[in-house]
């Protein structure tokens, strides 16, 4: 077991410094270290672009603290095609974690983009937090956010119900790793609840909130931060109206590492 962490890390650090010199002297780049943050400004319509050195199987958890400034975080994969977006905390204030697990050893990039043109300029800092092998819960829930991000992008599409397919298999593998009380479990009840209703299937999506529901105090706005991601809902209602376009359902990253 050493001996094979000492070669993980000996690969690691051999990738760290073969992306460091193919980064070298792109202005526009920024490499991201593990526990070594890094904060800048950002005005409305401007993105900035960072780089992670990740092994095949990798996990990796990057954390985007907004400081008056509301932002996408966008992961491009090693071919520089996008595969996952993170937008869950819809405040100017607050944490947007992003977790990805590597599907190929290579560079990574993350975009930490600014919502809107005429958006308000703030400060954020970006920071690596976390690089390690991703256990089997990890690769789990990454595919239980792949899913998420699928269902988004359906219901974005007016495809309501292949959203709804894809949310209800990202339900089943969120409550098998983390058990059906997790907090996880309990957004992606609503984001089915809120599917449900647009089909105006009423029932269901009533029986869903109120599953859900009982996660959190009756008559509190549900603000819940799911083992490092914020989560933001409407106030607790009945039946809510069905989300607006373009907007997420839910966090789309994996809740927890193990």
């Amino acid at each position: 077991m050493a001996t094979c962490s000492r070669r993980f890390a000996l690969s690691f650090g051999i990738l760290v410094a073969c992306l460091a010199g193919v980064t070298h002297g792109q202005q526009e780049i920024t490499t991201l270290e593990l526990g070594v943050p890094v904060e800048r400004a950002l005005a409305g319509g401007q993105k900035h672009a960072y780089q992670l050195a990740l092994l095949r199987d990798q996990y990796a958890r990057v954390v985007v603290d907004q400081r008056g400034v509301d932002v996408i975080v966008r992961v491009l994969g090693t071919d520089g095609q996008s595969i996952a977006e993170f937008d869950s905390e819809l405040r100017l204030n607050g944490q947007e974690p992003a977790e990805l697990v590597a599907s190929a050893t290579g560079a990574y990039t993350v975009q930490v983009e600014s919502k809107g043109k005429a958006a308000t300029a703030g400060r954020y800092r970006i920071e690596l937090a976390e690089v390690g092998v991703a256990t089997a819960t990890a690769r789990s829930l990454e595919e239980a956010a792949r899913l998420t991000r699928e269902a988004n992008r359906l219901l974005n599409a007016e495809q309501p119900n292949e959203a709804r397919s894809q949310a209800e298999r990202a339900l089943a593998i969120r409550e098998e790793v983390l058990g059906p009380d997790d907090p996880a479990v309990a957004e992606t009840l609503r984001a089915l609840a809120a599917i449900e209703y647009g089909l105006e299937d009423f029932a269901r999506s009533q029986a869903l909130f109120e599953r859900a529901d009982r996660h959190v105090e009756v008559g509190v706005p549900l603000v819940l931060v799911v083992s490092r991601n914020a989560v933001i809902a409407e106030d607790q209602q009945p039946l809510p109206p069905p989300p607006a376009v373009e907007q997420p359902l839910l966090d789309a990253g994996p809740s927890r590492k193990s």
